[in-house]
């Protein structure tokens, strides 16, 4: 339907931002939101980890509501997905579903979506051990903390904002 392209990315430069899916900044669907938008979250919760402690990551919580953008009482809430995908292009929100998205194809080998590895406390709010892992030619399976934590742990807070180091751990996650 969408000539093989999907939103694989991030927004606003920083790469750690690639879980998104309402942006309560510019009041629009954003990286996930455009599948929601699209009509391809038929099963949203499936975009949920069913381990996670963390309310933000966490399909309908409080301070996360389903669908996102919807609460009224708190138009400002961001709305986030429990995955993150492959930070591979800067999706602008200005531009989003403007321009071309990265071809599936190129990714048949690649990991394209992960428990969130923004940070240490991400991994530790529902696994703590490894993360899931999907990749393009739709295998998927668990990954031990261990093979990418040395990146992991070089990862700023969560209230930092540019992650430098998300682009060494999905190639580590590639060949696994």
């Amino acid at each position: 339907n969408n000539r093989d392209e999907v939103p694989l990315g991030y927004r606003t430069a920083d790469k750690q931002f690639n879980s998104m899916v309402w942006s309560a900044t510019t009041q629009q669907y954003v990286i996930f939101g455009l599948l929601y938008r699209a009509g391809l979250m038929k099963s949203p919760a499936a975009f949920y980890c069913p381990s996670e402690n963390n309310q933000q990551s966490m399909y309908n919580s409080p301070i996360n509501p389903w669908p996102p953008g919807s609460d009224g009482q708190t138009p400002a809430t961001n709305g986030y997905c429990g995955y993150a995908c492959r930070p591979d292009v800067n999706i602008d929100d200005a531009v989003a579903g403007n321009v071309p998205f990265p071809k599936l194809y190129r990714f048949r080998n690649l990991a394209i979506l992960s428990d969130l590895t923004a940070t240490p406390e991400r991994v530790s709010t529902r696994h703590n051990r490894g993360i899931n892992v999907l990749w393009g030619h739709g295998g998927a399976r668990g990954v031990e903390r261990a093979t990418f934590n040395d990146p992991l742990n070089q990862c700023p807070v969560l209230n930092k904002a540019y992650n430098a180091y998300q682009d060494q751990i999905w190639r580590i996650l590639d060949p696994q």
